[in-house]
């Protein structure tokens, strides 16, 4: 290599991981306790990006408990607030 810019070029084709990334949207500095992203309406971020720390081993199953635990809130709040809307109808 004779300059960065090979380097760099040579580094972006040939250097992988094995790391599984996060901490790149951790809950209370980009979405909050419900995951919800702060001045977005009606986006969430469930993913590894939200842990603060690695959970120490491969993250697959704790990622797929949290989608799991996730969703089913959604929908509880989702079913919570058309009984609501349901009872505020009736005379």
């Amino acid at each position: 290599m004779s300059s960065e810019d090979e380097l760099r070029k040579s580094c972006k084709k040939n250097v992988r991981t094995f790391y599984h990334y996060h901490g790149g949207c951790t809950v209370g500095s980009v979405v909050d306790k419900d995951y919800k992203v702060y001045g977005v309406e009606g986006l969430r971020v469930v993913d590894g990006s939200t842990f603060l720390e690695s959970p120490g081993t491969n993250p697959m199953a704790t990622l797929l408990m949290l989608g799991r635990y996730q969703g089913i809130k959604i929908l509880k709040e989702k079913s919570d607030a058309g009984a609501s809307n349901t009872q505020q109808q009736r005379p």
